[in-house]
């Protein structure tokens, strides 16, 4: 069903930091929740080139509808837009260390400020995901992805900038046809990802007018402008999360049909924990067969990093062998020269596409 239209007379929310719903979980919101009774019917296959996609793995979701979504939820996340707003939401959120015990012993346990609310930075994607399949299951819509609900409601959103600035005009959250991929760890906590992916990848690709790094359909101008417009496919939103949703050939699929790809690169103890990946390198290389544009969304820091690092595709990992399995049989059979072959393309491309995102940005 559409969105509620606002009460006559209700003045904007101008403030970005919104406070808990709750200190329970889950929240005591999501009872309430307009997604509770909603008949929706997952969207069915489509072929590309030959390969059976779901319909769901096509659509895109804004910055601004991703922000509206986890103040729905009410997961933590803080984040910097590369001006001078921070957009934040305190939420809640209690780690199930029977099944995400293994991210505590890897990346550390969640922290709490004095006032009990919940240290957003010590957050992963891990537990932005399970948080997704808890609300999916809650809602009675674990058969279907966050944009499939958001797209089914009719949600919209807006950036709300600054205060002496207007909020740019409301767009639909989710769409059909993404403008970009967005290719990504998932140790990194939301905001990371909203930062570095989406503001600081829309502000370099957006650096000067006419930019051949620019997703096809957008056009350079106001920075503020260009976020609010793009429509980005990542995982946690439009993958079904409470079932294995990943296929190779889908995602491949996937990628040649959007046509770019957006690289977040990140850093973890001085080591890019992204070329470790499977899934990461898997994407990269989908991007550079299909003909993709490549944007390595990167610090001029790790313009030499590959020269002292050299990618070893084969020993990278994934949570799950048997997606590991997957992905290697995808290398052996469809990439020329098998593991050395990707190593060398990742290894250009990165090279290439590092020099020129920072020359691009002036840095």
């Amino acid at each position: 069903s559409p969105a509620a239209a606002e009460p006559a007379g209700k003045e904007e929310p101008t403030e970005l930091q919104t406070t808990a719903s709750s200190r329970t979980w889950p929240p005591q919101s999501w009872s309430s929740d307009p997604a509770r009774g909603l008949a929706l019917q997952p969207l069915p296959c489509t072929t590309l080139n030959g390969v059976q996609v779901g319909e769901h793995l096509l659509l895109g979701i804004t910055e601004a509808g991703i922000v509206d979504f986890l103040r729905r939820i009410d997961f933590p996340f803080e984040y910097n837009d590369c001006g001078s707003s921070t957009y934040s939401h305190k939420g809640f959120y209690v780690r199930n260390e029977e099944k995400l015990g293994w991210v505590t012993k890897s990346y550390g346990p969640v922290e709490y400020h004095a006032d009990g609310s919940v240290v957003a930075s010590s957050l992963t994607g891990y537990d932005l995901a399970d948080t997704i399949r808890s609300w999916l299951k809650f809602v009675g819509q674990e058969d279907v992805s966050v944009c499939e609900v958001l797209l089914a409601e009719g949600k919209e959103a807006r950036l709300r900038l600054c205060k002496d600035d207007p909020a740019i005009t409301a767009l639909p959250a989710v769409r059909r046809n993404p403008h970009s991929f967005n290719s990504h760890v998932q140790f990194l906590p939301i905001g990371c990802t909203l930062y570095q992916g989406f503001c600081r990848g829309a502000m370099r690709m957006n650096w000067k007018s006419g930019n051949e790094y620019l997703p096809r359909g957008i056009e350079p101008g106001n920075l503020d402008d260009v976020r609010s417009k793009i429509y980005w496919w990542l995982d946690y939103f439009d993958l079904r999360q409470c079932s294995h949703d990943f296929s190779p050939l889908a995602i491949h699929q996937v990628i040649k049909y959007i046509g770019h790809t957006n690289v977040e690169l990140d850093t973890k103890n001085k080591k890019v924990t992204y070329f470790a990946r499977t899934f990461c390198l898997f994407e990269m290389v989908s991007t550079i067969d299909t003909g993709s544009c490549l944007f390595i969304n990167c610090d001029k820091d790790f313009m030499n990093y590959i020269e002292k690092n050299p990618v070893e595709s084969a020993d990278a990992q994934t949570r799950d062998p048997h997606d590991k399995e997957q992905i290697d049989d995808y290398i052996r059979d469809n990439i020329e020269g098998s593991f050395a072959g990707l190593n060398a393309k990742i290894t250009a491309a990165v090279k290439v596409g590092c020099r020129k995102s920072n020359s691009i940005a002036g840095w």
